[in-house]
């Protein structure tokens, strides 16, 4: 089932015409800050992580399962000795 936020909050998500105040919700938001060029390399990096998250949350529901608890990250290379394009590391995520 897809998940769309517009559709369902269109009033926050939707620009007016004209300039208004408006109240949003409480919500939880996964965010990708920093400081820099948005046009850079590290801006397209962190957006790409934000959309690699949002797979596995949609695999997760898809599956009938809910994240639970914080990630687990497990370094396979050394930052150190490898050159960036080399490094991997393993994203785990808990689920019930």
């Amino acid at each position: 089932m897809k998940l769309d936020l517009y559709a369902r909050h269109k009033k926050e998500y939707a620009a007016p015409r004209t300039p208004a105040v408006v109240t949003i919700g409480a919500a939880k938001y996964l965010v990708a800050a920093g400081r820099g060029d948005p046009n850079g390399p590290a801006f397209g990096a962190a957006v790409g992580a934000l959309y690699g998250v949002g797979a596995v949350m949609a695999f997760a529901r898809a599956h009938g399962l809910r994240p639970h608890g914080r990630h687990h990250e497990i370094y396979l290379s050394d930052p150190r000795r490898a050159a960036p394009a080399r490094l991997r590391t393993i994203l785990r995520h808990p689920v019930r």
